[in-house]
């Protein structure tokens, strides 16, 4: 099956290349015939049914992913690294450790924050008896009204050295458990920057975290093409990585604002990752469904007559060629509607259409 369709496409190139070479050798004696005079020559052409169909209108860019969800491993308090738990390329989860810093300052200030929190609160409880008392000797007059209030000053204070001591051993129990730096997102280790024994400052930025799950592609489009985005419509992604697979997105944000001296205006793209196929990184091409049209005549681009001044198309009636002057419509990038100037059920030229002219008489192959 397969050698006779190539021997047929082949026997239809050799005719078509013979009618050129035909076409070439008889311009020199054209001006030697009549108008009147007929042409007997047969143009070998393949045919394409034109019939009503559905055209998703689409519009295509590049561009490379990027992970939706990421963020910096950052510590947040000083120290020397003492060991790596994950490294680049490693699986991570909320709270997953990622590396330690020397907890032993932390530790003793822990200690030391818990002492004196617990001296606050001994003092306090003192002044509360010491302040109920009080009130007791008042009801009684055996202290004034002075005493009373310096007693109830003392309470007082010694409850917001209470309140300060609790806030000071907290902080220190925080600083000991941040000792520990951890992801605070689902995702992997996409880059560490650190060595066992290296002083870290809070801060400052040692890696990144980045998650394949929630992954996003930025494109530029022109201002022709902008207007036509909505935010939630379909986008078929494809890569030279699985070029048998293709991969649903949806447009989540639509720039408002060109850049580059507003030549491209940016669009983010959300894409299905579950299968974790794709990576941050990779570059893809983005298929933008912008509109769908139905019941519309839509023909090959290819069909159209290569060099002519206006869009013109050629059908066949009778075994005769007809030029046919058309108005195009929107294009999804292989096929382009046709707004008039050709009917449903024509036979429309796809192949051959290059050497025809009006009236020639063809072959269908």
């Amino acid at each position: 099956m397969n050698n006779s369709s190539s021997k047929n496409k082949l026997a239809f190139i050799v005719a078509l290349l013979g009618t050129a070479l035909i076409f070439i050798s008889c311009s020199s004696d054209s001006n030697k015939e009549s108008d009147d005079s007929g042409d007997d020559r047969i143009v070998p052409v393949r045919v394409y049914h034109v019939m009503p169909q559905t055209l998703e209108l689409t519009v295509q860019a590049t561009g490379v992913i990027r992970s939706h969800d990421q963020c910096p491993i950052t510590p947040e308090v000083a120290g020397k690294v003492v060991e790596k738990i994950r490294d680049v390329g490693d699986p991570v989860s909320i709270g997953t450790v990622i590396l330690a810093i020397d907890p032993e300052p932390y530790a003793l200030a822990e200690a030391q924050a818990d002492a004196g929190y617990r001296s606050a609160q001994v003092a306090y409880e003192q002044t509360q008896r010491d302040y109920q008392r009080a009130e007791e000797l008042k009801t009684s007059e055996d202290i004034s009204q002075n005493e009373l209030e310096a007693m109830r000053l003392q309470e007082r204070t010694a409850f917001a050295n209470l309140s300060s001591a609790e806030a000071a051993y907290k902080l220190a129990q925080r600083n000991l458990r941040l000792t520990e730096v951890v992801s605070p997102i689902y995702g992997s280790v996409a880059q560490l920057n650190v060595q066992i024994g290296q002083q870290v400052s809070p801060g400052i930025p040692l890696g990144t975290i980045i998650s394949s799950d929630n992954i996003e592609v930025e494109v530029g489009l022109s201002e022709r093409d902008i207007i036509k985005m909505v935010k939630g419509i379909r986008v078929e992604i494809t890569t030279d990585v699985f070029p048998e697979r293709s991969f649903a997105g949806t447009v989540r944000r639509i720039g408002q604002a060109g850049l580059n001296m507003g030549r491209t205006f940016p669009v983010v793209i959300t894409i299905d990752n579950n299968e974790g196929l794709l990576k941050p990184g990779m570059i893809v091409k983005a298929q933008i469904i912008w509109a769908e049209r139905s019941q519309v005549l839509a023909v090959p681009r290819e069909a159209l007559v290569s060099g002519s001044e206006k869009p013109l198309l050629y059908i066949v009636e009778d075994k005769i060629a007809i030029g046919c002057e058309v108005k195009l419509g929107s294009s999804d990038g292989n096929k382009i509607i046709i707004e008039s100037g050709i009917a449903e059920g024509d036979l429309l030229v796809v192949e051959g259409q290059n050497v025809l002219r009006d009236s020639i008489k063809v072959e269908i192959f």
